[in-house]
C-alpha cells in the first residue's frame, strides 16, 4: 500500500509540475535513483529510500507524458484535404460498440495517405459514424476517409476530466465518417484465439437479442452485464441507475468478472472430481484455479479490459493464485498491486470518476469486512451481514466523490444495493452466464431454456429498480464538495472506524488510551468540517464583485455572469451542430457547479444556431431559471437538434421572451444593463440570423463590458453608427474571431483593453483570423482565447477590472 500511495503522490506532483521538466528529464531521474538503490541494496533504509523516491519519479514522468496528448499544438501530423479528409488504415483495436445515436470504434493506425503513396503512422484514433458494417470486427485491417482532429477538451473548472478519459486511453485524435461506406474491409488480422473470442461474443450477442423477443431493453441490459456492452444502454437508463445508487451493475465489474471466474472453477472442479486418479494425486480445486484464471482475463479482454475488469481480474488472479500455491490470499497486496498496474497503463486514469469510484469501492468493502466480520456462524445470517456491510462501506466510501463528479448524491444506494445486488449477483448474472456458455455451442437450445426465465427475470429487475427510483427523490441532495470536505470526510470516516473498533473491542481489555485516537480523529475531523463549510460560506454571490466568465465550450460560446447582489445569468449555452454530445450537462453544468452556482435567474440566447443553444435545455430542466430570453427568432426547419431542443425547454414551463434594442435597460444590484442590438424583428427581417445577434451591455461603476453574440459586419455597422456604443473595457469577440467580424471601424469604436475569442481547437472555421488578431493588437488590447487559455475570468469591483484565464497558454 505505501508504494502505490508514493506512485500516486508522484502522479499528482507531476501534473502540478507539468513543464518544469520533460517526462524524459523524470525517466532518466528515476532511473539514476534505481541505480542508487542498487548500489545501496546492502543497506535497507537506502533502498527504501530510494525505491520510493523511484516511484515518485517514475509517476511524475508517466503523467508528464500522457499530459502532452491535452495540450494545444497538433496532436497528429496528417495531411487534410478541406471537406475530405485523410485516407487512412489501420486495425480495429476493439469491439465497436453501436448505440442508439450512431457507432464508434477504436482504430490503431498503420499510415495514410501523403501524396502518391501511403506514409507509416503510429497513433490510436476513435472514428464515430452513424453506422458500420457487420464486416467492422476487432482485428481488422480497414481502409478509411476522413477528418482527424485532437480530442475535445473543455479547459475549464470542473471539466478538465472530459478530456482525460481518451488521453489516459493513448487517444490522440478522433474522427467522424460523413458515410459508414466510408470505411472498408482490408483484411482480417486476426489470430485463431481473437477470432474465436470474435465468435463466441457473436453468438452470445445473437443468443441474448433472440431471447429478448423484440424487447430492447432486455436484450440491451444482458449485453451490458454479461458483455459489458453499455454503450448500446439509453442514456435514460443510466440515468436512472444512477439516481438510485447502483450503476456499477451497468459495468463489468468484479462482481461479473468474479461471478464468471467461480462458475468455471466449481465447473472444473466438478468436471475433475469425475476422475479418481487424477484426483488422488492433485486436489480438484488446485488443478481448477488456473481455469478459473483464464476465464477472468479472457471475459475481461473480451469486455473491452476496462479499468474496473482489469482490476478484477487482477485480484481473481491473487485469489485464486493464492489457493494453486496453497496459501492465504491478501487482498491489500492485491489492490495495491491492481492499483499500480492500472495507473503505470494509464497514469492519467487517476483523475476519471471510473478510476476513482472502482478502487474507492473496492477500499471501503475490504476495510470494512475486515474490520466488522460476522459473528454468527449461520450462513444466512453471515451473507446478510456480509451485504449489508458491503453495501454501506461502498456507499459511504463513494458518496463524496459521486458528488464532486456529479454534483448530488442518494443515499437510496443502501438500501437499492440490499434488494438489487442479490437479484442480480445470485440469479441474473449466473443465469446469464449459463446461458452464455450453452450458446457457445448451442444456440438455440440457450433460447429454449433460458428465454422466458431470463425474461420474466430482467422484468422483475426493471420493476425494482422503477419502484425504487419512484421514492429516489426524497433521498436525494445536490452537493459539489470542496477539497476540504472531501478530506474531512474521510478522516470522518476514519474516526468513526476507529472508535467502533474501540467499542467493539472493549471487552478485550482496552482501556482508555485506545479510545483516544479515535477521539481525536474525530476532532480533527470536525474541525476540518467547520473550516470547509466556512471556506464555502464565502463562495455564494461574488462579494460585491461582477464576475464574467467566458466559458470554453469548443467551436461555440458560452458566457456565466453573477453579479454582486447574487444574481447569475447564462448567456448561450454553447453545442455542436449535428451531435448529440449535451454540453450543457458535460461542461457547462460541471463549470456552474465548480463555481458553487446551483441554481441560474435567467438564460439568455444570442442567436438561434445550434453551437449557441443546444447547451442551454440542461441548464432550464436542472438550475430553475425563472426566464428565458431569446432574440425573438425560432430555429432553423432543417437543424435536425432544434426540435428535441424546443421539446426540452417547453416541457420546463418556460416561454421564450423576445427581447430586442428597445427592451428598456435596467439593473441587477448596482449593475446597469441595456441590450443594443438587435432592432424589432419587423425591421430585421432582411437581417441573417448571425447579425440579428443580442448584443448585452453591462456597465458596473466605471467598467464596461460588451456580450456581442455573433454579430458580422453588417450589425457592427449599425452599432458604430449608434451614439449608444462606446469604448469597452472587456470584450467577447464577436463570431469567434471571424473575418467576417471585427471590422477595422468596429475595432477602432471599441478599443477593448481585454478580449476572449470563444473558439475550438484547430476547428476547421480556421477561427480567429489573424487579421483579426492584428487589429484587436494595433488598439493595445490583450487578446485571450478559450483554445489556449481555456475559460476566460473577468472581476470588476466597479473601479479595476482584472481577467484570468484557466490556465496559462503553454
Amino acid at each position: 500500500m505505501p508504494s502505490a500511495f508514493l506512485m500516486v503522490v508522484g502522479l499528482l506532483l507531476g501534473r502540478w509540475s507539468n513543464g518544469v521538466l520533460s517526462h524524459g528529464w523524470w525517466f532518466g531521474l528515476s532511473g539514476a535513483a534505481l541505480g542508487v538503490a542498487w548500489m545501496l541494496r546492502d543497506r535497507q533504509r537506502g533502498v527504501l529510500v530510494w525505491s520510493a523516491l523511484v516511484l515518485l519519479l517514475l509517476g511524475m514522468g508517466l503523467v508528464t507524458r500522457q499530459l502532452r496528448l491535452l495540450e494545444p499544438a497538433p496532436a497528429l501530423a496528417i495531411p487534410h484535404a478541406d471537406g475530405i479528409g485523410a485516407i487512412c488504415e489501420g486495425i480495429v483495436a476493439e469491439h465497436p460498440q453501436r448505440f442508439a445515436t450512431g457507432a464508434r470504434t477504436l482504430v490503431r493506425l498503420e499510415r495514410c495517405r501523403t501524396g502518391d503513396r501511403m506514409a507509416p503512422v503510429s497513433a490510436r484514433v476513435l472514428i464515430s459514424a452513424e453506422n458500420f458494417s457487420d464486416e467492422i470486427v476487432q482485428g481488422m485491417r480497414v481502409r478509411f476517409r476522413g477528418r482527424l482532429r485532437p480530442p475535445a477538451q473543455y479547459w475549464n473548472a470542473g471539466t478538465e476530466t472530459v478530456g482525460l478519459r481518451r488521453a489516459s486511453e493513448g487517444i490522440i485524435a478522433t474522427g467522424h465518417l460523413a458515410s459508414s461506406d466510408w470505411m472498408r474491409t482490408v483484411e482480417d488480422t486476426a489470430g485463431p484465439v481473437l477470432q474465436t473470442l470474435r465468435t463466441w461474443r457473436a453468438r452470445i450477442d445473437a443468443t441474448y437479442v433472440a431471447i429478448a423477443a423484440g424487447d430492447a431493453r432486455i436484450a440491451h441490459l444482458l449485453q451490458a452485464m454479461i458483455l459489458g456492452d453499455g454503450a448500446v444502454l439509453e442514456s435514460e437508463v443510466w440515468e436512472q441507475f444512477r439516481r438510485i445508487g447502483v450503476i456499477h451493475l451497468l459495468v463489468v465489474s468484479g462482481l461479473h468478472v468474479g461471478a464468471v471466474a467461480m462458475v468455471v472453477f466449481w465447473a472444473v472442479a466438478w468436471g475433475v472430481r469425475q476422475w479418481p486418479m487424477i484426483v488422488r494425486r492433485y486436489p480438484a480445486w488446485q488443478l481448477a484455479a488456473p481455469a478459473a484464471i483464464l476465464a477472468a482475463w479472457s471475459f475481461a479482454w473480451m469486455t473491452g479490459m476496462r479499468v474496473p475488469a482489469l482490476r478484477a481480474a487482477i485480484l481473481v488472479t491473487t485469489g485464486f493464485g493464492a489457493i494453486w500455491w496453497k496459501e492465504r490470499a491478501d487482498f491489500a497486496s492485491a489492490i495495491t498491486l491492481a492499483l499500480l498496474i492500472v495507473l503505470i497503463q494509464q497514469p492519467l486514469a487517476l483523475w476519471l470518476p471510473s478510476f476513482q469510484l472502482t478502487f474507492a469501492a473496492v477500499i471501503a468493502i475490504v476495510v470494512a469486512a475486515h474490520y466488522f466480520p460476522p459473528r454468527s456462524q449461520r450462513t444466512l445470517w453471515r451473507w446478510v451481514h456480509g451485504l449489508l456491510v458491503a453495501s454501506s462501506a461502498a456507499t459511504l466510501g463513494v458518496l463524496p466523490i459521486v458528488a464532486y463528479h456529479f454534483h448530488d448524491i442518494s443515499l437510496m444506494g443502501v438500501v437499492t444495493n440490499l434488494l438489487c445486488i442479490p437479484w442480480v449477483s445470485l440469479i441474473l448474472i449466473p443465469l446469464g452466464l449459463l446461458c452464455a456458455l450453452l450458446a457457445l455451442v448451442w444456440p438455440a437450445g440457450a433460447v429454449t431454456l433460458f428465454g422466458a426465465p431470463l425474461r420474466v427475470i430482467v422484468d422483475g429487475f426493471f420493476a425494482v429498480v422503477d419502484w425504487c427510483d419512484h421514492w429516489s427523490g426524497a433521498w436525494q441532495w445536490g452537493w459539489t464538495p470542496l477539497a476540504p470536505e472531501l478530506v474531512a470526510w474521510y478522516a470522518a470516516l476514519t474516526g468513526l472506524l476507529l472508535l467502533a473498533v474501540a467499542v467493539r473491542h472493549r471487552g478485550a481489555g482496552w482501556r482508555w488510551r485506545y479510545f483516544a485516537p479515535p477521539l481525536g480523529a474525530l476532532v480533527i475531523a470536525l474541525l476540518a468540517c467547520g473550516l470547509a463549510l466556512g471556506t464555502r460560506s464565502t463562495f455564494p454571490g461574488t462579494s460585491g464583485r461582477l464576475r464574467v466568465t467566458v466559458l470554453d465550450v469548443g467551436q461555440g460560446s458560452s458566457t456565466v455572469i453573477e453579479f454582486p447582489n447574487g444574481a447569475v445569468y447564462v448567456v448561450d449555452g454553447g453545442g455542436i451542430p449535428e451531435s448529440r454530445f449535451d454540453m450543457g450537462r458535460w461542461v457547462v453544468a460541471p463549470a456552474l457547479h465548480a463555481l458553487h452556482l446551483t441554481r441560474v435567474d435567467r438564460l439568455i440566447l444570442s442567436h438561434f444556431h445550434p453551437d449557441h443553444y443546444a447547451g442551454l435545455a440542461y441548464l432550464a430542466e436542472r438550475f430553475g431559471p425563472a426566464r428565458w430570453e431569446t432574440n425573438g427568432s425560432a430555429g432553423d426547419g432543417t437543424d435536425t437538434l432544434w426540435p428535441m431542443f424546443a421539446a426540452r425547454v417547453a416541457a420546463r414551463g418556460l416561454a421564450a421572451t423576445p427581447i430586442d434594442r428597445t427592451r428598456p435597460a435596467w439593473q441587477e444590484g448596482d449593475v446597469h444593463l441595456a441590450v443594443l442590438h438587435p432592432p424589432p424583428l419587423a425591421e430585421a427581417t432582411a437581417m441573417d440570423e448571425n447579425n440579428r445577434s443580442v448584443v448585452l451591455f453591462l456597465t458596473y461603476g466605471d467598467v464596461r463590458m460588451l456580450i456581442p453574440g455573433d454579430i458580422e459586419a453588417a450589425a457592427e455597422a449599425m452599432l458604430v453608427a449608434s451614439p449608444s456604443l462606446p469604448a469597452v473595457d472587456f470584450l467577447v469577440a464577436p463570431h469567434h474571431g471571424s473575418n467576417t467580424s471585427s471590422t477595422a471601424a468596429w475595432v477602432d469604436r471599441v478599443r477593448p483593453r481585454y478580449l476572449a475569442i470563444s473558439c475550438g481547437r484547430q476547428n476547421r472555421y480556421r477561427f480567429p483570423r489573424d487579421v483579426v488578431l492584428q487589429r484587436y493588437a494595433a488598439v493595445g488590447t490583450t487578446i485571450y482565447r478559450t483554445d489556449l487559455h481555456g475559460a476566460i475570468t473577468a472581476e470588476s469591483d466597479g473601479k479595476t477590472l482584472e481577467v484570468h484565464p484557466w490556465r496559462e497558454h503553454p
